[in-house]
């Protein structure tokens, strides 16, 4: 939970800076900056999502067509494509096996910005409580990538290697 506050102190100290120090730039350096700061916003926002369990949250930060794609690299769990599968893999998977799943990334993502579409790449050390009871230490590194859907940056895809099985 530590984490959690900590992102959103930093965050809001991201946004004080762009306050004071944004019109002073050029304009499309505060944009970027700005959707920088969204995409951090979406990923803390993502594992916010799992930790509360929270489907309806989680599909709010997803696009809802059939080309969002989540692979996490796991013998269980193959690929999901589209949001139906994702949504099925969270519900029957992480959501009912996972009694707890406390994360978060290290550090704020690293973000590349093209246009409409961002990429986000961090590492996320946390703690989860699995069916047995057994508590496991996890250390996940993660790509996600967004889209940009009028001011909002919408998911489309996550990559993850080392989830807990």
């Amino acid at each position: 939970m530590w984490q959690l506050r900590t992102h959103f102190w930093q965050g809001m100290a991201t946004a004080l800076w762009l306050v004071a120090v944004g019109p002073h730039l050029d304009c499309a350096r505060a944009d970027e900056a700005l959707d920088v700061y969204l995409v951090q916003t979406q990923v803390s926002e993502f594992f916010q999502a799992i930790a509360a369990r929270d489907l309806a949250w989680m599909q709010s930060l997803w696009a809802s067509d059939d080309e969002v794609a989540m692979l996490t690299l796991s013998k269980r769990r193959p690929p999901a494509v589209g949001w139906r599968a994702i949504r099925i893999a969270f519900q029957d998977g992480a959501f009912s096996f996972w009694n707890s799943f406390h994360a978060a990334p290290n550090d704020y993502p690293f973000v590349v910005i093209e246009g409409n579409v961002a990429r986000a790449t961090f590492q996320v050390n946390g703690v989860v409580r699995n069916g047995w009871g057994e508590t496991v230490p996890i250390v996940i590194h993660v790509s996600q990538q967004f889209r940009k859907v009028g001011d909002h940056w919408l998911l489309t895809g996550s990559w993850a290697l080392n989830t807990p099985d």
